[in-house]
């Protein structure tokens, strides 16, 4: 997945930021709004400040680079300046650091509509996130490139949304439309290379490209620099990587993503103590995102082969978590995230005691989680996340009967959420269960409708690969593998592993 989002419990991403940027008509102090010339590639926003519209368009061209932190920042600003600015509320939603800072955002920009129909349409986008209606993201996104056709940045958004529901050609055509429609926009360019980075099929040279035109494009923004650095980082150029971070910290000396991706690098290095300085310099230059650090601080130990550290490090972490100086809204996510993160590294220890004793503690936390996004449909994934894992559980315990039983009742929990992907989960439980008896045949069907694009995923296909016999299907899984470098738990876990059975192949 993504790096970590404090929205992750309903905005479900691949380390993937949404372009969702926009630019604006200019008005005057006072009453009667004074439109200016729109590009081809604009949605129309409106306010009643000059100075509020100047604002929220840098907010735009951060956001545009995955800038998010900085953008927030001038999306506030466009707020102090204009109260009533619907927009400024709406994209700064965008950039919450809790969930709670997110629908505080949209029921203001809801509040503050006018007559703008574009934010009507993306209000209803937005909405889509707190019940992860993804056939209702696409519709809308649909009617927003319908009502406004000649507008690339409409066009970029409907790929946003063909992304979500995992149809990535469509989703490619459309970032592509919207790059010939205006080939001297960064949002294009930016989406496009986040796809065939982060999702199958990849194409790194590809990634490269695509971020390639965003620093021509933007080359004083360090998002550019981030960003093309992960490209380099994916093909496994590490320095060349580590180039194109120093360049966006001497774009922007306190980007706190800069740190982040430094570390990751770092830790592939095998630099854990420089990669955990990293870290840390990363949640104090942005206090609002401390978990994610945290989170990468653990997974240097991983990658080290030193389990019990890491899982020691997370649960001081959850049990002190009102003590890491977080706001109230993000306490719960923080805590779910640290013990999740647990649950997974003891389950690949094959330790089911351990798991067990996690999901009790997840559970409550999880149901908290729900509770707060609000939506029916939250609370039934919730519920099923901590089926999945009580059947894991269970098949741990080589009770495959019960533990098939909880895996069945995630799948029904999960009927009214209108998510192509929502059975993944479903899909790996059961390939586990299968896996642990044997039946590898059927334990590759069922991980092979799990998650594509999750690097544990596709560990547990090569394993069950493996063992049916299929040694080049495997091998070559594990060579995808080996140096993926995008850093995740999964990823964490398997790195070494993969390292140390390449070398003695």
């Amino acid at each position: 997945m993504k790096k970590y989002n404090p929205l992750i419990t309903f905005l479900c991403t691949f380390c993937f930021i949404t372009t969702m940027t926009v630019i604006f008509e200019s008005c005057k102090q006072s009453e009667k709004q004074e439109q200016v010339k729109e590009t081809p590639t604009e949605l129309p926003v409106t306010s009643a400040s000059s100075e509020a519209m100047a604002s929220f368009a840098m907010g735009m061209d951060l956001l545009d680079v995955g800038n998010t932190q900085q953008a927030r920042v001038h999306f506030t600003k466009a707020i102090e300046l204009d109260s009533n600015f619907a927009s400024a509320y709406l994209y700064r939603s965008s950039t919450s650091p809790s969930n709670d800072h997110f629908k505080s955002d949209l029921r203001s920009a809801a509040k503050k509509l006018g007559e703008n129909e574009s934010d009507k349409i993306l209000i209803e986008i937005y909405r889509t996130f707190l019940n992860n209606n993804k056939e209702e993201r696409l519709k809308q996104s649909q009617q927003l490139v319908t009502t406004y056709p000649t507008s690339a940045r409409a066009i970029a958004l409907l790929g946003d949304a063909y992304f979500d529901v995992s149809d990535h050609a469509k989703s490619r055509e459309e970032y592509q439309k919207a790059i010939d429609l205006d080939p001297n926009w960064v949002g294009g360019y930016f989406s496009l290379g986040n796809s065939y980075m982060n999702v199958e099929p990849r194409d790194f040279k590809q990634a490269e490209a695509n971020f390639l035109k965003v620093v021509e494009l933007k080359p004083d923004l360090s998002g550019s620099h981030i960003y093309l650095g992960d490209a380099y980082r994916a093909q496994n150029d590490l320095e060349k990587a580590r180039a194109s971070y120093q360049k966006a910290l001497e774009k922007d000396p306190n980007d706190a993503l800069t740190y982040l991706k430094s570390g990751h690098v770092n830790s592939y290095l095998g630099l854990y103590d420089e990669a955990r300085s990293d870290y840390r310099k990363a949640a104090e230059l942005n206090p609002n995102n401390k978990v994610a650090p945290i989170n990468f601080e653990a997974f240097t130990y991983l990658y080290a082969g030193d389990f019990k550290t890491a899982k020691s490090l997370l649960e001081d972490k959850s049990k002190n978590v009102t003590k890491i100086g977080l706001q109230e809204s993000q306490i719960n996510g923080a805590k779910n995230s640290f013990l999740t993160n647990c649950a997974i590294i003891t389950f690949h220890m094959d330790d089911a005691k351990e798991v067990s004793r996690l999901v009790a503690l997840m559970k409550p936390v999880s149901e908290k989680i729900g509770e707060g996004i609000g939506t029916e449909e939250a609370k039934l994934q919730q519920k099923a996340n901590i089926q999945v894992w009580e059947s894991y559980a269970m098949a741990m315990k080589g009770d495959y009967a019960t533990a098939t039983a909880k895996a069945e009742e995630a799948k029904t929990a999960l009927d009214p959420v209108k998510d192509a992907n929502k059975l993944w989960g479903y899909h790996a439980a059961l390939a586990y269960i299968n896996f642990k008896q044997g039946k590898f045949e059927d334990a590759i069907t069922h991980q092979e409708q799990s998650d594509p694009n999750a690097p544990y995923s596709k560990y547990r296909l090569a394993l069950a690969c493996e063992k049916s016999g299929q040694t080049e299907k495997a091998t070559k899984l594990y060579n995808e593998l080996v140096d993926y470098n995008f850093n995740n738990i999964g990823y964490a876990l398997i790195r070494k592993e993969l390292k140390d059975k390449m070398k003695s192949a």
